[in-house]
């Protein structure tokens, strides 16, 4: 009976190495990866710039050379590492970047550092992670599903669209022939930041939240006068930025400023 008990706990005990031997194979074929790439794109002037991205983030800053210089890190298993490819074609102004998973459900990290001349315009679009922009000149359209959109020091018109996270604009000037678009379709604010001379029409509304304004907004205004008007008016505003007159109460010859949060605040500052 001895040594039928000894022989049970001698296999027992083999059989937990093999299974912990098992184990340390999986997690050593799981080792993340990190691969760095390095590229450089001569471009022409007022070049437009697309990139297409999946998980990641994508940070965009100017520098005053006639050319891209991107900075790619990808990020995961070695199979997600090598399966998940980045390229780029240039046609004429038209520049095109982007990252190819080989499965879309399951793709490396790829984070995104791109320095190019300030005139150029920007499309991006990124499913998941965040986008900061700074001093891009051009005009700028962002869309994630998921992650924050900072842009700072934009001159032209802005569209930045995100369905979970927060949305952050500081806009150096605003032209009449320009325009503004920011929406967060379902959780996060929005925060956008105007010259004191600035003037525009907006159109802002929340479900979720509250409207506020560092700037004078003028409006003409029908509502029923009932204990929730005052509501009514911080979760939907039409009207005029930097009217000084009633003559200048119109949307003619003014920049449309469009601002929509599902689940969020809207707070409009002042530079």
């Amino acid at each position: 009976m001895n040594k039928l008990l000894l022989f049970l706990l001698l296999s027992t005990q083999v059989y937990h190495i093999q299974l912990g031997a098992i184990n340390f194979n999986l997690n050593f074929m799981k080792k993340k990866e990190v691969q760095k790439i390095e590229q450089s794109i001569p471009v022409p002037k007022n070049a437009h710039v697309e990139l297409y991205n999946t998980d990641g983030s994508i940070t965009v800053k100017p520098w005053g050379q006639q050319k891209i210089a991107l900075d790619i890190q990808k990020a995961g298993t070695l199979e997600l590492v090598e399966g998940t490819t980045i390229t780029n074609k240039v046609t004429g102004s038209e520049v095109l970047i982007r990252t190819h998973p080989k499965d879309e459900k399951n793709t490396a990290q790829v984070e995104y550092t791109l320095r190019v001349p300030e005139d150029v315009s920007l499309k991006i679009t990124q499913t998941n992670g965040p986008v900061t922009i700074q001093g891009v000149e051009g005009d700028i359209d962002v869309s994630v599903e998921d992650g924050a959109i900072d842009i700072r020091g934009s001159k032209k018109s802005v569209i930045a669209k995100t369905g979970t996270g927060s949305i952050s604009v500081s806009q150096s000037k605003l032209l009449d022939s320009q325009s503004i678009f920011l929406q967060s379709s379902d959780k996060g604010n929005i925060t956008l930041s105007l010259p004191p001379e600035t003037r525009a029409s907006l159109q802002a509304t929340v479900q979720n939240g509250t409207i506020t304004s560092d700037h004078p907004v003028s409006m003409t205004i029908t509502t029923k006068l009932d204990k929730n008007w005052i509501d009514r008016l911080r979760k939907e505003v039409n009207g005029i930025l930097g009217a000084k007159s009633e003559t200048e109460l119109t949307t003619e010859n003014v920049a449309p400023i469009t601002l929509g949060a599902t689940r969020g605040n809207i707070a409009i500052k002042e530079l």
